[in-house]
């Protein structure tokens, strides 16, 4: 692991013609699509490291389903962690998924709130979302739980479900 991140790599000159990153957009887009494929950061490596444009197969899946391919902020981070600067083959996938014509979303996590708000009618609804993830990726040895452990606040609005009405439940859970 990195000791440090940064929210915006280096080199994001290379990509940024190549993603989508206005709030606005993102929403329209994410409830204009059939489906949303999300990526953790395993997965970007290693769809990013196929060979022989077998990643093609994938892309036509994508678009066949009227999908998009969203990156949060945490995963592009975890992407350039060791030098700030993310890895050419990284970029060069970004480009081809961009380029085979799929729309590619970068967006920070908390901004999922707002793509919520557009269709639940309260903040419980959208926070009961949050506290059933978590509370089913709350495994002995994971980030998760060690957060959830180390922050009181965050383990009773999150595990316990308290401040269900507050829009700032995401936000106090994603700056943690």
């Amino acid at each position: 692991m990195a000791d440090s991140y940064t929210d915006t790599p280096c080199n994001w000159s290379e990509i940024m013609r190549h993603v989508i990153t206005d709030k606005e957009t993102i929403i329209s887009e994410i409830l204009g699509k059939r489906k949303c494929y999300f990526y953790d950061t395993c997965s970007f490596r290693r769809h990013a490291s196929l060979e022989n444009n077998k990643e093609e197969y994938l892309f036509r899946y994508i678009k066949g389903q009227n999908g998009i391919v969203v990156i949060t902020r945490c995963i592009l981070m975890e992407l350039a962690s060791h030098s700030g600067i993310l890895n050419q083959k990284y970029i060069e996938y970004i480009k081809h998924i961009s380029e085979f014509g799929i729309s590619v979303l970068i967006m920070y996590e908390e901004d999922l709130f707002s793509v919520m708000e557009t269709c639940f009618s309260t903040n419980a609804a959208i926070n009961a979302y949050l506290c059933w993830t978590m509370r089913n990726m709350k495994i002995p040895v994971s980030t998760i739980t060690k957060t959830l452990e180390q922050n009181s606040s965050i383990y009773d609005e999150v595990i316990k479900g308290k401040n269900a009405d507050s829009r700032g439940v995401y936000r106090h859970f994603f700056e943690k």
